[in-house]
Parts: C-alpha cells; sequence; structure tokens
C-alpha cells in the first residue's frame, strides 16, 4: 500500500534492506523469476517446494536465480531432491556460500560433490551440513573440510574408513567442530586415545550405533573426566558394561542431555548415577530406555527424575512402587515436563494417582499401556 502512494515512496519501500527478514516460497519454475524482484536481492532464507512438477532444466535455473542473492544463508527443501542435473561448478559455488544445508537423502553426482568440497576448502560461510553418499570424496580433502564446519550430521553418508580416519586426525588438530552426528558409521578401527580426546572436546555428539569397543569407550570417559566439552551425547547401541561405575555416574550427570538406550547397564552403572543426580547434576535431558532400573529406590528415583525435564524410562522394568512414586512427586514440585514410562506395567497403579499426574504433565505424560485397564483414559 506504502509504495502505491508516490514514485518517490515506491523506491523506498523498494530498498532491499527492508526485505531481507522474508522467507521466500518457491512453489515451482513460474516462482523462479520471482527471485531478481529488487526488493528481495537480500532476502536470506529460501524454501522450495519440491513436491510440484520439477523438470531438470529448471534446477539449472534455480541455481542460478539464487547466486544473484548475495546474502542468502539458507535454502530448505532440497533434501531428497534429484539435484544431479545441476551443472558440478555452480552446484559446488552456490551451496558453499550457505550457512547451513541440509543435502540429507539428496540426489548429487560424484563430480558435483567434489566441486562442493573444493568450493568449501577455498571461502565458505557454512557452519553446518547434513551430507549423503560422500565414499567418493578424497579422504584429506574430506577431513579437511569437514573440520571446519561448526556442525556436521554424517548418518548414511557411507563414508569410508580412510575418511574417518582423515577426520580424526584434522579434528585433533586444528577443529571448528562443536556438533557431531556420526550415528550407523562404525567406528572400532580409531585409535581409542586419539577418540576419546577428539570427542570430548565437542559439545553436541552422536555416536550411536557406531561399533565402539570397550577401550574407545573407557577411554572416552577418561577424557571427559580431564576436559570435557560435551553437553549432549547419544550412545543408544553402545555398551557401557566395561566402564567404571562412579566414573560413569560422575561423567554423565556433568552433561544436559544424554541418550543411553540400549547401553548394556549393570546394576552397579544405575546406582552410580542416580546417587550422583541425588547431588550435583547438570542434566536436563535423560533417556535410560531398556535398561533395568528396578534396583534403585523408589522415592531416590523419583526425586533424580522429578528434578529433571525431559525423561524416557520405556522398557525399563519399573516396579510398581518405583512408578508411584515417580506419579506422586509429579504432583508436587517437579520440573518435568515430559515423562515416558511405555512398556512398564501399571495395572495395579492407583487411577487417582494416574489421574493427577497426568492433569500435571498433561501430554507430557506417556505411559503406552501394558496393561488396557484404563486404556480409554490414557491412549
Amino acid at each position: 500500500m506504502a509504495v502505491l502512494v508516490c514514485s518517490l515512496w515506491r523506491r523506498r519501500g523498494e530498498d532491499p534492506s527492508l526485505w531481507k527478514w522474508c522467507r521466500v516460497l518457491v512453489l515451482n519454475r513460474a516462482n523462479i523469476n520471482d527471485l531478481s524482484i529488487k526488493r528481495l536481492l537480500y532476502v536470506q532464507g529460501i524454501h522450495i517446494n519440491s513436491f510440484y512438477n520439477w523438470q531438470d532444466a529448471d534446477w539449472q535455473e534455480m541455481f542460478q536465480a539464487m547466486m544473484r542473492l548475495p546474502r542468502l544463508k539458507r535454502i530448505g527443501g532440497l533434501a531428497r531432491v534429484d539435484l544431479s542435473s545441476v551443472e558440478p561448478g555452480l552446484f559446488g559455488r552456490m551451496l558453499s556460500r550457505l550457512v547451513f544445508v541440509d543435502l540429507s537423502k539428496t540426489i548429487i553426482t560424484n563430480a558435483q560433490k567434489e566441486e562442493f568440497f573444493i568450493a568449501m576448502s577455498k571461502n565458505s560461510r557454512l557452519k553446518e551440513i547434513y551430507f549423503f553418499n560422500l565414499a567418493s570424496v578424497e579422504p584429506e580433502l574430506f577431513g579437511r573440510v569437514v573440520s571446519r564446519l561448526e556442525g556436521v550430521n554424517l548418518m548414511d553418508s557411507e563414508i569410508t574408513k580412510d575418511q574417518v580416519l582423515a577426520l580424526f586426525e584434522e579434528m585433533s588438530q586444528n577443529s571448528q567442530l562443536k556438533k557431531m552426528g556420526m550415528a550407523d558409521n562404525i567406528l572400532s578401527f580409531v585409535d581409542p586415545e586419539l577418540f576419546g580426546r577428539v570427542v570430548s572436546r565437542l559439545e553436541h555428539v552422536d555416536l550411536s550405533m557406531t561399533g565402539l569397543d570397550n577401550d574407545q569407550v573407557q577411554e572416552l570417559f577418561r577424557a571427559m573426566s580431564l576436559d570435557n566439552q560435551l553437553k549432549s551425547l547419544d550412545l543408544t547401541l553402545v555398551d557401557l558394561s566395561s566402564v567404571e561405575p562412579a566414573l560413569f555416574g560422575r561423567m554423565v550427570t556433568r552433561l544436559e542431555s544424554v541418550i543411553l538406550s540400549y547401553t548394556s547397564l549393570t546394576n552397579s552403572h544405575v546406582l552410580a548415577l542416580f546417587s550422583a543426580m541425588s547431588q550435583n547434576c547438570q542434566l536436563k535431558k535423560l533417556t535410560l530406555q531398556t535398561n533395568n532400573l528396578s534396583s534403585v529406590l523408589p522415592a531416590v528415583l523419583a526425586t533424580a527424575v522429578t528434578r529433571l525435564e525431559d525423561v524416557n524410562l520405556e522398557k525399563t522394568e519399573l516396579t510398581n512402587e518405583q512408578i508411584t512414586s515417580i506419579l506422586a512427586h509429579v504432583q508436587e514440585d517437579t520440573k518435568l515436563k515430559k515423562l515416558f514410562l511405555g512398556g512398564n506395567n501399571i495395572a495395579n497403579i492407583e487411577i487417582d494417582i494416574i489421574r493427577n499426574a497426568k492433569e500435571s504433565l498433561g501430554d507430557g505424560l506417556n505411559l503406552e499401556l501394558l496393561d488396557q485397564k484404563y486404556g480409554h483414559f490414557f491412549n
């Protein structure tokens, strides 16, 4: 309305600096030309709806249009898209100018990957990226580029042994990485001391299903006790039974978020963890799915759990006394926002205790009843 008043107002209203906050939605080829509008010159975010009828030639034109936007930082909607038709040099130059990009499940050629990494190795603004299928990238280039990022998710990236070793070697010397996802990549061949030292310097790490051996796990916790920067850690399906229980308890409670699903914790580990939680605990989110917690005193368990914000105790063989104590504490002073108790039998828990806890947490309480006695009420 303002730009329709007069030519002066129009010139002022079309100033790109007034529109840089916009998040532009590109639905199809027809919208590509809209990116040349003057007011969108400094736009920082674009989302592409790739579910519409995009042709191979459209993607080439789309990348050319985005190259004309000097302040573009993020592009959404590229995951699971076939971008193989984009000229490799253009592909690399364009994406290396961004701050964040998600290429998980994206179809790209080996030539595009190579050009992308070469562009990133020279002058890149990228801080965080999600990759897919990088086996063809030269190991030294891979390690050098990834270690310069702040965050990377390499799940399903099919990286090779040589690439992993090159990455850890680079990270041990000069690395900017703070967040790293390595789920589903086997890491058992990495030197234990190097592994522990590198991982403990990060802040957010996903090591689920990475095949870590006892020496690597022990070195990780030892390194954490010496110089730890970790805030969140996912160890799903990593056997932790060889870690000294007291050390395990101390290190876990210094984190803010930890996932310990299917980690083969012994009673000693469980008791050491909850003992440490009763003293000085920084945890906000804790997942102990499938670990047997039946040996923990009900009051100790309830007090520890209700001091956290997000807790998953699914399939942890909780007793009726433990569940009752937890749900009773929920009605009192608690920081809890989410509590998962699915896979534990609550058939003999008093309905009023469950109802009151449900009123306190609302949708944050997930019971997933084994017994359908109260199913109509909670499902």
